[in-house]
């Protein structure tokens, strides 16, 4: 089964927008802006 996700970068000048991941199964982790995209949901929308 495929489950379509989205990430997004966001960069203002130097600086990128990063989210610290506090629960599992990313634990710890950086990463970027994103999520599932629910069904009606276009990418834009689900970040």
């Amino acid at each position: 089964m495929v489950i379509p996700y989205t990430i997004c970068f966001i960069k203002k000048n130097e600086e990128l927008l990063m989210l610290y991941r506090m629960k599992s199964p990313n634990l710890h982790k950086w990463n970027g802006v994103g999520g599932k995209i629910e069904i009606g949901e276009n990418p834009l929308q689900s970040v």
